[in-house]
Formats: C-alpha cells, structure tokens, sequence
C-alpha cells in the first residue's frame, strides 16, 4: 500500500508539474486517485456543462422549508465568474447579461454535485449539496435535453466531487 501511495504522490506532482503546459479544457471534469475513484471539477466546470441544456429551472429550499423559491433561465446565455466578497467568502456567480438573473453559490460551501432522474419529473437533474449533503440547489434541465443530459451522465457519472 505504502508504494502505491508513493506512485500517486509523484503522478500528481508530476500532474501537478505539467499542468501549465495543458489546455485549460482538457483540464475539466477529470478523474483524480484519492483512495477510490471519484471525479472532481469545479463548481463552474460543472455549471458551463449543464448551460447548454436548458432551459433550467432553479430551485432553491431553504433550512426549514418555510418557502421555496423557482425560477426558469435560460441558462445557454449565463456568463459564471469567480467573486470574492468584502467578508471573504468566495461567489460563484451565473447571471443573465442583463442581471435578470442572478445565482451565487459560496464555492466552499458546494462540495458535490450530483447527476440523476428526477423521481417527482422523470427528467433530468442536477443538486448542488453541502458536505452534508444537504441540496444548496436544484436545477432541472430542459426534458427535451434529456439524451444530452445521459450523454453528460455517461462520461462524468451521477456524483461529482467540487474542487475549490
């Protein structure tokens, strides 16, 4: 065990070493050896994936379930950048150019996302979650991006881990 640790130390390192000399989009949605197989990306990595099949509908519930909150973007025309707040916390922010639409999640808060079958829809589904896996966001694509939608769940599967 003690010599595999080793073997992936150094394949990162030597990841990690050449990095720079990767194109960024090659970089995206990749799998990482950390014990068992998991696949990583970014909060963005994964939201740029899913943009194109709208549009979404956001769904947001909060602690206590007093309200829920539900709305429909088309997501094809979001931008997503990276914000640090004057409190620290950093923002990812998907929004409309016109700022009709607005979605900020704290990157450090968002740690998986998972790809399914919506139980109540029978469409496609995509949950932000804590690392309690609480849902932070809901987000249904289009029902008539579903074969795009299996496509994504082929190749990256139904749980990705967030990397900061």
């Amino acid at each position: 065990m003690k010599v595999f640790s080793i073997v992936i130390v150094f394949l990162l390192s030597l990841h990690l070493s050449t990095a720079f000399l990767v194109p960024r989009a090659s970089l995206s949605l990749h799998f990482r050896q950390t014990g068992q197989s998991s696949l990583y990306a970014t909060l963005t990595e994964v939201l740029e994936k899913i943009s194109p099949l709208g549009p979404l509908r956001v769904i947001l519930v909060p602690p206590g379930a007093s309200s829920i909150l539900e709305a429909t973007v088309d997501s094809s025309l979001w931008g997503t950048k990276i914000n640090t707040t004057p409190s620290g916390k950093t923002l990812l922010t998907a929004s409309l150019p016109d700022k009709s639409f607005e979605l900020h999640l704290d990157v450090n808060i968002a740690t998986t996302a998972t790809l399914g079958k919506s139980p109540k829809t029978g469409g496609p589904v995509v949950k932000i979650l804590d690392s309690a896996d609480a849902a932070l966001i809901t987000l249904l694509p289009a029902k008539s991006k579903s074969e795009q939608f299996e496509d994504l769940l082929t190749k990256y599967g139904s749980k990705i881990k967030l990397d900061t």
